[in-house]
């Protein structure tokens, strides 16, 4: 379904004039901003938006060059009442731009694994933007947004 809905953005958005907003930089993950939606919005029982809360605001993403490297630290959690280790990560890959219009960009991911992902980046304004947080399943759709701010 994801991915009928990005052709069709696609098929939209092909061949019109816009200004396309600029992907490109050093992007921190806004807890308080992505926090503020998702609790009004998001599909999750209290201890699993407790959780989320925790991992939010720590992820940098950077776009440079067609290469996008997501940074996440390795963080303390509080789950369930057991203070636990969130092991960290680093992914890096090439990205493209497959549409774009005044206030969205879709990006073809390509990880180092040979997997393509299509990822939607909305933005807000020039310096902030959100991005679904993919879940587990596609027939799970819990309506996570994460919110990232340009870094200067």
């Amino acid at each position: 379904m994801k991915t009928r809905f990005v052709l069709v953005f696609l098929l939209l958005t092909s061949g019109t004039a816009h200004a396309a907003p600029d992907i490109e930089g050093r992007w921190q993950s806004d807890k308080a901003a992505s926090m503020a939606f998702n609790r009004q919005h998001a599909v999750l029982a209290p201890g699993q938006l407790d959780y989320i809360s925790q991992m939010l605001g720590n992820m940098i993403v950077a776009f440079e060059d067609g290469v996008a490297q997501l940074t996440m630290p390795a963080i303390k959690v509080q789950k369930d009442g057991q203070s636990t280790e969130y092991a960290g990560f680093e992914k890096k890959g090439r990205y493209v731009i497959v549409g774009e219009d005044e206030d969205t960009v879709v990006l073809k991911l390509q990880g180092s694994d040979g997997a393509a992902t299509l990822m939607v980046y909305h933005f807000v304004s020039a310096d902030q933007m959100w991005v679904y947080v993919p879940s587990a399943s596609e027939a799970i759709d819990l309506h996570i947004r994460e919110y990232f701010t340009r870094m200067q």
